[in-house]
């Protein structure tokens, strides 16, 4: 079963107690644990921002520098940064986070400089690093994890992984 609401938010219902809401490209999973019919709880699992550009659209993202544009790459489209000449890019999308959540993205490196990375349960998304935040980012021979503490970045991590140009690398954060 489902409902769409006017607005376009989808709500289905798989089973009694398990329900995934659809808002454009955000998505929320929600369990109700019943006990005796009656509701004890509610936990919602946040999918957050479940965007691939299908429609070849990059709404609610915001440009804070560089040039950013939706781009057809034959196999879909994707969301690039254009100015190759511009080494410190940013582009956010805001994102309500709770709970347990988990970040995917690919990168595909298409410049002499082979450098991307991805700040996530950021405070604030114009400052350089992002208020506080985590940060994994993937240079041409190492990737490596920050945590960014009143804009002041800490290396936590990092390992030796290549990254060429014209390849495309999947990443993951849980």
């Amino acid at each position: 079963m489902k409902t769409v609401e006017p607005s376009g938010k989808t709500i289905y219902y798989p089973f009694p107690g398990f329900e995934v809401e659809v808002n454009g490209p955000v998505t929320m999973k929600r369990v109700t644990y019943s006990l005796g019919g009656q509701t004890i709880a509610q936990r919602e699992l946040g999918l957050g921002l479940a965007e691939n550009y299908d429609d070849g659209n990059a709404s609610g993202w915001t440009a804070h520098s560089g040039s950013w544009s939706m781009q057809n790459t034959g196999a879909g489209y994707a969301y690039r940064q254009t100015n190759t000449a511009n080494n410190a890019t940013n582009s956010s999308y805001a994102l309500t986070q709770s709970g347990a959540m988990a970040y995917e993205w690919q990168a595909t490196f298409n410049s002499g400089i082979a450098a991307s990375g991805l700040h996530f349960m950021a405070s604030t998304a114009a400052d350089a690093n992002h208020g506080n935040s985590y940060l994994v980012w993937q240079n041409s021979t190492t990737i490596n994890i920050y945590e960014s503490i009143g804009n002041t970045m800490y290396n936590r991590a990092n390992a030796g992984l290549v990254a060429a140009n014209g390849q495309t690398y999947q990443y993951r954060v849980t």
